[in-house]
C-alpha cells in the first residue's frame, strides 16, 4: 500500500490516501476508510490539502471533495 499524503485537521483526526483505497481517516482509536460507494468521486484519492481552518480536502482527477458538517460534499 503506497500513500500519498498524510494530514492532521482541525480536530486532530489524522487523513491518509492510500493508493486505489479510497480515503482513511483515524480518530482517537478507530480508524474509518471511505470509498466510492460511500460518496467518494473516485477510489483513487491522488493528494490532502488543508485550508486556511485546517479542515481536510482530498482531490481526485475527477475534482474536490471534503467533509462539510458530517458529511462528504
Amino acid at each position: 500500500l503506497v500513500m500519498f499524503a498524510i494530514k492532521t485537521d482541525a480536530n486532530n483526526k489524522v487523513w491518509f490516501c492510500p493508493n486505489r483505497y479510497g480515503l482513511i481517516m483515524h480518530n482517537r482509536d478507530r480508524f474509518w476508510r471511505y470509498t466510492k460507494q460511500s460518496g467518494l468521486l473516485s477510489d483513487n484519492v491522488l493528494n490532502l490539502f488543508l485550508d486556511p481552518d485546517s479542515t481536510v480536502n482530498w482531490t481526485f482527477a475527477e475534482g474536490v471533495q471534503r467533509f462539510k458538517n458530517e458529511s462528504i460534499e
